[in-house]
């Protein structure tokens, strides 16, 4: 955290998504060892990691957000969490630190949810954006926004601090000929227009895709054997260092593993690495 903190990072204006991952390797059976569970708080635009907080189990994870909004400077930034993160402490957590919220809403806030599907399908949004994007793999995907500003019909509105809109998100997915639908709900503390929702729920994937899933393959995380005591996350700790690192060095053609091997030959590479 010390040497986040010398890197005076700004978050203002910035998207900060916050998710947990399984170190699955990490679980000893014989010794009765769970897993660890690591929440970490992650900004797209820096490709940087600002703070990870440790839970015995993904259960907790909703205890260790609030720990983490406590650990890290996030005024003027707008977090992301998934459904487990829609929580009204939470929701307040994160305006006493001076920032905004969009959390996805699931069947763990019923009566929220059905509100917001009910007021969807009987309401006509203040703002509509329609995004298409087509890969080179013959995926098309497609996605509705909708947004709703007006919010006296949600009972417990006041229970959730800020709270300003409510967004909706229909994707359909074309894979070889068969198409796939999805409805999603989320909530705001901020008033925006469609597409800028849309962009940011979108970013907010940037930790798993960027993150998550770069930890996996290319650091091949889930397969460390790493136990004992606090090996397994004073190892997770080194690895999201070394993949900021990684990341922050800028080279044409070369992409995380073709770092780490020019790391490993050259160490004038490795020292302008950690320099930088």
């Amino acid at each position: 955290m010390s040497w986040i903190k010398t890197l005076e990072i700004t978050t203002e204006g910035k998207i900060i998504s916050i998710d947990g991952k399984t170190v699955r390797g990490s679980q000893d059976e014989k010794n009765g060892n769970y897993a660890i569970h690591l929440v970490s708080a992650w900004c797209s635009s820096n490709s940087l990691m600002l703070g990870q907080i440790k839970t015995a189990s993904k259960s907790n994870e909703i205890k260790a957000i609030q720990q983490l909004l406590d650990l890290i400077d996030v005024e003027g930034g707008l977090i992301t969490i998934d459904a487990m993160g829609c929580q009204k402490d939470i929701a307040a957590k994160i305006k006493s630190r001076g920032a905004d919220y969009i959390l996805a809403v699931k069947q763990n806030q019923e009566t929220l949810y059905n509100e917001i599907g009910g007021a969807f399908a009987h309401k006509k949004a203040d703002d509509v954006f329609i995004s298409k994007y087509e890969s080179d793999h013959g995926r098309i995907e497609q996605r509705t926004c909708s947004v709703i500003t007006q919010l006296s019909w949600i009972k417990e509105k006041d229970k959730w601090m800020g709270l300003s809109s409510v967004i909706k998100i229909e994707a359909s997915r074309e894979i070889d000929g068969k198409t796939s639908t999805e409805t999603r709900y989320y909530i705001s503390s901020v008033e925006q227009d469609a597409k800028s929702f849309n962009d940011n729920i979108r970013q907010h994937w940037g930790i798993e895709n960027s993150l998550h899933w770069t930890l996996d393959v290319q650091f091949r995380e889930d397969e460390s054997r790493k136990r004992k005591g606090q090996s397994a996350e004073n190892f997770a700790i080194v690895r999201r260092i070394a993949f900021m690192l990684l990341k922050k060095k800028q080279l044409r053609r070369l992409g995380i593993n073709n770092k780490r091997l020019v790391a490993g030959w050259d160490n004038d590479f490795l020292l302008s690495l950690i320099l930088n």
